[in-house]
């Protein structure tokens, strides 16, 4: 016997009594008297927000900033200022994709109004990085930091020794490079 008979038995079956007059729980109806009558709940009032953001650093926007955007809220907001800090800044705008809960249509209707400094992006000392604190970075899993730091542990001598050995695809290339930094010069390796 197949699944799908199984399936289509079970469908021809009837269901005991016992089974289809089980009652669920409602809450109890109250009675309205001697009390005013209920009225509607309005819909959740939109707090008073300006119409018009000219526009806002990403990476230097406060929660009350990211706030004043349609869209957000104040957990959003929140969240995406956590997020921020995670990541040691936004190196791009559609960076924000990545931040839980913010969809995409969000994002259409405030992308006019983000501006990215790049160069606020706070980068990873490669020299000093170790597998604990990339691998907390939102941008890197554990495969992702485990073949960073081997290509780095080899001697690399210069940044662009260390992405020859890594030779990550174009998209990771873009993605990390503004976050891995070589800080001090390395002495090449004589054997």
């Amino acid at each position: 016997m197949t699944t799908t008979d199984l399936l289509c038995w079970l469908e021809e079956r009837p269901i005991p009594e016992r089974w289809s007059s089980r009652k669920t729980w409602s809450p109890p109806q109250r009675e309205n008297v001697g009390r005013a009558p209920v009225r509607p709940r309005k819909a959740a009032s939109a707090k008073a927000r300006p119409e018009v953001v000219l526009s806002i650093d990403i990476n230097q926007a406060t929660a009350e900033e990211w706030d004043a955007l349609p869209g957000f809220g104040p957990v959003l907001s929140l969240r995406t200022v956590k997020f921020r800090e995670a990541m040691g800044g936004f190196a791009s705008v559609d960076q924000l994709y990545m931040v839980y809960g913010l969809d995409s249509a969000t994002m259409l209707n405030v992308k006019g109004q983000l501006v990215v400094d790049a160069d606020d992006v706070e980068p990873l000392c490669m020299d000093s990085l170790t597998f604990r604190r990339l691998v907390r970075h939102p941008l890197f899993d554990a495969e992702a930091t485990r073949d960073i730091l081997r290509a780095w542990g080899r001697g690399a001598s210069s940044m662009d020794a260390f992405w020859d050995r890594l030779n990550p695809s174009a998209e990771n290339r873009e993605r990390w490079g503004p976050y891995l930094h070589m800080c001090e010069p390395r002495m090449p390796v004589h054997e």
